[in-house]
């Protein structure tokens, strides 16, 4: 029998980890579990899981790599509730990746999987009409919330190129809606009343976190190394969205939107992140090509049901 391959999920008890760790449980293959998160994975068998509940900035986390012998990490641990202190923010986020993706080098570690997000590109004027993985990422260096992101994307891309030796794929994924998902745009999307700029009506993608966390999977599977943009299926506009949802929308200036979510956030009352304004005001629509010929990417849920999914 083959010997089974030690899998460590860092932010396991999150939304995404969660559906991934669901999804890995059911398919063939001697896979072993190890998770790492701040909080532990709640509904699991006995012995499932070994569960280390800890912080990535915490020394004691790299006892994980040196009481298994780890074959692959998928790096989901990213914290991105914007109302948390900045310089906390800050340390989970990129100096936590630093620390894991170090860990990796020293444990010989053979597969490498990171999620970030599409947002990294940024909401532009001139963005062009599809953007590619070569494109650099252009978002605001000022935006809480994505900052760490940004920063966590552009070393893990680094990284990389450095270490060869070990396979890395660094996925990007479009607007993320399910049931589980907690972030910035389901927020804004499910307020009573929803606040739109006048007068801009971007093109938008979403993608349902079963389809993330599959395209997680097929990057562990596959013989892959490099950046991939997580695509749904299509793009449309961002008053289609809110149409589905039959929302109540409230068409405002941009500089009143931006001065209310601005104040909201200053005074930690939401989740939503200045930058989101952007989102509400610019396209962002990448290309999903690379993922369909690497690693035989297609979305399995449609426009609509990863819209409704919202409402669970």
């Amino acid at each position: 029998a083959e010997r089974a391959r030690t899998v460590l999920i860092t932010g396991i008890s999150g939304g995404t980890g969660k559906v991934l760790f669901r999804q890995l449980r059911e398919r063939p293959g001697a896979l072993r579990f190890v998770g790492l998160a701040r909080t532990p994975l709640q509904d699991v068998r006995r012995g499932e899981v070994d569960m280390h509940v800890v912080d990535l900035t915490q020394n004691r986390a790299e006892d994980v790599f040196r009481r298994h012998e780890i074959d692959t990490v998928v790096h989901l641990a990213f914290e991105h509730d914007p109302r948390k202190p900045s310089a906390e923010r800050y340390k989970s986020n990129v100096l936590g990746t630093m620390r894991l993706l170090d860990w990796c080098v020293r444990h010989d570690v053979r597969k490498v999987v990171v999620v970030t997000s599409a947002a990294v590109y940024g909401a532009h004027q001139d963005n062009p009409a599809r953007i590619t993985e070569d494109m650099p990422t252009r978002a605001d260096q000022h935006a809480a919330g994505l900052r760490d992101m940004v920063e966590a994307d552009r070393y893990v891309t680094a990284w990389m190129w450095k270490n060869p030796q070990i396979e890395t794929a660094l996925l990007r994924p479009v607007h993320v809606l399910g049931p589980t998902v907690r972030n910035s745009f389901k927020f804004y999307l499910t307020r009573p009343v929803v606040p739109v700029l006048a007068g801009f009506d971007p093109m938008m993608q979403i993608v349902h976190e079963e389809d993330v966390a599959r395209a997680v999977v097929l990057a562990m599977e596959r013989r892959c190394a490099g950046i991939y943009n997580i695509v749904g299926p299509g793009a449309l506009p961002l008053s289609e969205i809110l149409q589905q949802l039959d929302a109540e929308v409230l068409p405002l200036p941009p500089f009143v939107v931006r001065q209310m979510v601005r104040g909201l956030w200053r005074l930690k009352m939401v989740p939503l992140s200045p930058h989101l304004v952007d989102f509400l005001r610019f396209p962002l629509v990448v290309s999903g090509d690379k993922a369909r010929a690497d690693l035989g990417y297609r979305p399995e849920i449609g426009l609509r049901d990863a819209i409704e999914s919202v409402r669970w």
